[in-house]
């Protein structure tokens, strides 16, 4: 039987980026050997950029064991032929939410390797406040406990390495776009794919759609202003599509004293990182 790449995000390490390459890239994966399931393991699953493993997070989320039975027999048939690569993002949580009954009924006599993203954290922060602001109505900077319990990377790929085994267990770094390697690129190095791509052009702007620093205070302004919905995508909208507020222009930082105390409060489970997984995140 073949192999099982379970890549579970985690938030804010370009997870919509690989996922849409896998998306757009099936018929290349095929011809290596590995099948992306569109939409995923179930007939119910819907393609998102939330990734093919809806069917997964429901059979978690409701302890659904018949839906899990119904998985592993789906994803043992593919295996027959195959490689099989399935992702979602919020599969990085269930590590923390006694979600790994269920996995292992899904995982069932299945050879898997675990692909974990990682990044920094006080940038992972600074990049899900920018998001929040854009989109959730945030209007504040405050940083959530439930942040330094689940960015813990160490502990995080210890919890699969304990179900998987550690040589199961791939953690690697997040690659920006100014990276000299792409992070689509280093996915498929895990992967042991050969990268005969062209390179890899399509825009991304429709999955995360960055704003710029004065763009972000002025929606952080309009957050307070607890519109419904509809008024607020409208305006959300124009500021991304027509005001590009190209005079002080800068991107939004989160304050050094906050960018401190975070990289601080991490700073020996990354030390423990490094030492197990060749892994070093730094400032």
């Amino acid at each position: 039987m073949n192999v099982c790449y379970l890549h579970i995000g985690a938030p804010k390490t370009g997870t919509s980026a690989i996922q849409d390459f896998l998306l757009t890239n099936q018929d290349y994966l095929y011809a290596n050997g590995f099948v992306y399931p569109n939409p995923g393991l179930h007939k119910d699953d819907r393609q998102a950029n939330d990734g093919n493993s809806k069917s997964i997070l429901k059979a978690i989320l409701h302890d659904d064991r018949d839906l899990a039975s119904e998985l592993n027999n789906t994803l043992r048939s593919l295996l027959k032929s195959e490689n099989v690569i399935l992702s979602a993002e919020d599969l990085f949580n269930r590590a923390y939410e006694n979600g790994f009954d269920i996995i292992r009924c899904i995982l069932k006599d299945v050879e898997v390797k675990v692909i974990l993203y990682v990044r920094l954290q006080s940038e992972i922060f600074e990049s899900a406040i920018k998001q929040r602001i854009r989109n959730h109505n945030k209007t504040d900077y405050e940083i959530p406990q439930e942040f330094y319990k689940k960015f813990d990377w160490f502990n995080c790929a210890a919890l699969w390495a304990a179900e998987f085994g550690r040589g199961n267990v791939a953690v690697r770094e997040y690659k920006s776009k100014k990276s000299d390697i792409s992070i689509e690129a280093d996915f498929l190095n895990v992967l042991g794919i050969q990268n005969n791509l062209d390179k890899y052009n399509k825009e991304r702007e429709s999955i995360n759609e960055s704003l710029t620093g004065m763009q972000l205070e002025f929606m952080r302004l309009v957050n307070g202003l607890n519109l419904e919905d509809k008024s607020f995508n409208r305006i959300k909208d124009a500021v991304i599509n027509t005001f590009k507020f190209e005079v002080g222009s800068e991107s939004w930082c989160l304050q050094r004293n906050k960018v401190r105390e975070v990289n601080q409060h991490f700073k020996e489970s990354n030390e423990k990182l490094f030492k197990c997984y060749g892994v070093k995140i730094i400032p």
